[in-house]
Formats: C-alpha cells, sequence, structure tokens
C-alpha cells in the first residue's frame, strides 16, 4: 500500500502494479458510498502528511497497513500547497499550510533522512514500516 498526495500516484497501480490508499484519478465519485471512503483517506493522508505530532503519523500507518509513503520533495513547501487547488478544497489543505508558514517540524518530513529507501529529484521513497519504528 502506497500512501501519497502527489498527482504522480494516479500512475502508481498501471505502471508499478502497487495499490494506492487513494489518488486524485479515483477520486471521481460514483457513488456516495465509494465517494466518502475516498474522502475519508483523502483527509486523513493530509493531516497525516502534514502533521507535527509522530504518534498521530504511525497511528495512520497502522490504520491503513501503509507500506511506502511517495513524496514530492516540494511537498514540505508553502508554495507547493498554494499552487495545488486540488488541497486547498479541503480545511485540512489550509491547516497544512498553516502548519508550513508557522514553520512547524513536519512528523514525516522529520523521517525521510531516517527512512528513505529510493530517491529521485521529483520524488522520495520512504519505508512506512520504519516510521512506525521510530520513537518520537
Amino acid at each position: 500500500m502506497i500512501a501519497s498526495l502527489s498527482a504522480e500516484a494516479d500512475q502508481l497501480p498501471t505502471f508499478a502494479q502497487r495499490t494506492v490508499l487513494m489518488a486524485r484519478e479515483y477520486a471521481i465519485p460514483y457513488h456516495l458510498g465509494y465517494y466518502h471512503q475516498i474522502l475519508a483517506r483523502t483527509l486523513d493522508m493530509i493531516n497525516a502528511h502534514y502533521t507535527d505530532d509522530l504518534p498521530k503519523l504511525q497511528n495512520f500507518i497502522s490504520q491503513y497497513n501503509v507500506d511506502f509513503w511517495m513524496i514530492d520533495p516540494a511537498a514540505f513547501t508553502p508554495k507547493y500547497i498554494r499552487n495545488n487547488h486540488w488541497m486547498l478544497i479541503f480545511p485540512e489543505g489550509q491547516k497544512a499550510l498553516d502548519l508550513l508558514e508557522q514553520n512547524s517540524a513536519i512528523a514525516l518530513y522529520e523521517q525521510v533522512n531516517i527512512c528513505t529507501v529510493f530517491e529521485q529529484p521529483n520524488w522520495w521513497i520512504v519505508d512506512a514500516k520504519c516510521i512506525l519504528n521510530n520513537p518520537e
């Protein structure tokens, strides 16, 4: 299971044969039951991605059985969220922007140096199980 806010996550099921927790391409509301599940995953993922609370991040990983995070390195800048109209639709996106503008220590970002298993200029792959095993 891969968690990612990146638009690149749309490609993972097809080209990498990996399951994604949520991707924008799959967030089309076909019916209310489907939409409510995707919406809940989306809001939980935004909150976990930008939380300054490591136990909250770890709870998200356990709840959704996340194996990896695919992260756009720019995602930890206010500009990324300001330019991401999709995220700003949700109050969680504004909350994330507020945290970044306050220079809060984002728990996921704090784990990148410790738990990254693969790195490219446009994204990092972070081992979620490693995050679970790191104490606060």
